[in-house]
């Protein structure tokens, strides 16, 4: 008795099979690190686990998740594994601090850069002038830049102070300081003491998506703070827009005493920090 021989599948028919089961492996990756409620950092579980637990040759899970290594999504760190990357920038968030993104930035062992994109002389629309505690109309420097970590931009910001508490203050100044809380320490006297936020996910405006590398109306991470001095004056109010795969922003513990120190803290004049020692 003759027993059919089924025809061989053409080789072209081979291709789409194995894409759907690497698309599928992809796909479970991704599953496995929502349901295990991973972090930026964390560690996911070795190419030989997922592929016993999804079933899936190790070949193909390996291919997997090479693919999701060259889409940003996860990194490989030699003989360590494959981890969720961390985000470029960590800003931290305190009531009782103020921090400059440039020593933030510089914190991490990146190289902070700066573009200024635009600086104004303007005047406070209702909203800002109740942010800066001004009166309507009252006059404003508007200064509107594009925070870079290792040449990658991660945020657009867009900050406006009191003309009254910064006389003199002009575009060259901006364009040739590493810091504007420095520039703006060292050369107004001004503190930057404490500080409130407000953090919400946005659909980004137009021009910042394309400062960004992301599509128009893509979510962001949208901050808005108002920054006050030593006298609880309101110094700065800032709008700022950030990369959700490129910024995290984080708690700092500063219940009871000082503020643990990580950042830079800006609420003292230069010449009080001058006079410090390293463990002051």
């Amino acid at each position: 008795m003759t027993i059919p021989v089924p025809p061989a599948p053409a080789p072209g028919a081979r291709a789409p099979r194995r894409a759907a089961v690497r698309t599928r492996a992809r796909d479970l990756v991704l599953r496995a690190i929502g349901e295990r409620g991973l972090s930026p950092g964390d560690r996911l579980p070795s190419e030989r686990d997922l592929a016993l637990r999804f079933g899936i040759s190790r070949m193909t899970m390996r291919k997997a998740l090479s693919a999701l290594v060259a889409e940003g999504v996860i990194e490989r760190r030699g003989t360590a594994g494959t981890f969720l990357p961390e985000p470029a920038v960590v800003r931290p968030l305190s009531g009782r601090v103020s921090t400059a993104i440039s020593e933030v930035v510089d914190g991490r062992g990146h190289r902070a850069g700066a573009r200024l994109l635009f600086f104004e002389q303007g005047t406070a629309d209702a909203h800002v002038a109740r942010r800066l505690g001004l009166s309507e109309g009252a006059a404003v420097i508007v200064i509107k830049r594009l925070r870079l970590s290792d040449g990658q931009p991660f945020c657009v910001e867009v900050s406006y102070l009191p003309e009254q508490r910064v006389p003199g203050l002009v575009a060259a100044d901006v364009l040739d300081a590493p810091s504007l809380y420095a520039l703006l320490r060292e050369r107004f006297g001004l503190t930057f003491a404490a500080s409130d936020f407000h953090i919400a996910v946005a659909p980004l405006p137009e021009a910042e998506a394309a400062l960004l590398g992301l599509a128009p109306g893509a979510g962001a991470l949208a901050l808005r703070s108002t920054v006050r001095d030593n006298a609880g004056r309101a110094v700065e109010y800032v709008l700022s827009w950030n990369h959700p795969d490129r910024v995290a922003f984080e708690s700092l513990a500063d219940e009871g005493g000082a503020p643990r120190r990580i950042y830079t803290d800006w609420s003292r004049p230069a010449a009080l920090r001058a006079g410090e020692t390293a463990g002051g």
